[in-house]
């Protein structure tokens, strides 16, 4: 993944997504796990609930589950806005 300088927080938007299955959720997994590794806050809005349970299953869901994930976008954005309003966590 290319590293984005200042990047704090992702919003992923499921709400378009039509089909999710296990390769692609293995997939999301690794990718969220490359975020939240550099420190980035991975969010998740509009995400149905056969995809939430694929997501559970293969331990892609970001953060500790539900505190990340959202049904309407605007609500993660708020969030997201939150997060960057706090002074950045020092990495030294």
């Amino acid at each position: 993944m290319a590293e984005v300088s200042q990047v704090r927080v992702v919003i992923l938007r499921m709400s378009h997504l039509t089909a999710l299955d296990t390769t692609g959720a293995l997939t999301l997994r690794d990718a969220i796990g490359k975020l939240e590794h550099r420190g980035i806050t991975v969010l998740m809005s509009g995400l149905r609930e056969d995809h939430l349970r694929t997501l559970a299953a293969v331990g892609a869901l970001p953060g500790s589950g539900p505190g990340h994930l959202f049904d309407q976008t605007p609500d993660a954005i708020a969030v997201a806005r939150e997060l960057v309003s706090r002074p950045a966590e020092s990495s030294h």
